[in-house]
């Protein structure tokens, strides 16, 4: 029987202005998600798309200091016995090895630049 492993990751992107932000670009966050993890994207949700304040003193004034937080939700089908504590290790431990290596930033440019 195959169980369910659902878990929301949030990431914090720079550059983005929520309000223009089109559906092209929240598709570019999905698959770029994806890719990183190796999943398909149809298994992530971008649930929310939020603008977040510098953690500085300093205002805001150019669009490379915006900053937004991309929730999303995973989900994954857990089958043939795996270990969902396992999988949930090895899709956090992908994506962030993709975030810190800036692997994450090349690929989202790349997607970007693919959706139009």
């Amino acid at each position: 029987m195959a169980s369910i492993l659902k878990f929301n990751s949030t990431l914090t992107l720079g550059g983005i202005n929520v309000t223009l932000a089109t559906d092209k670009d929240k598709e570019a966050i999905k698959q770029t998600t994806a890719l990183s993890m190796g999943i398909d994207v149809s298994t992530v949700r971008l649930t929310a798309l939020v603008q977040v304040t510098a953690s500085t003193r300093r205002s805001l004034t150019t669009s490379s200091d915006l900053l937004a937080e991309a929730i999303l939700q995973i989900i994954q089908q857990v089958t043939g016995g795996a270990d969902p504590t396992a999988l949930y290790q090895t899709l956090t431990t992908q994506l962030t090895k993709a975030v810190t290596s800036n692997n994450f930033t090349a690929v989202l440019q790349t997607v970007s630049k693919s959706l139009g």
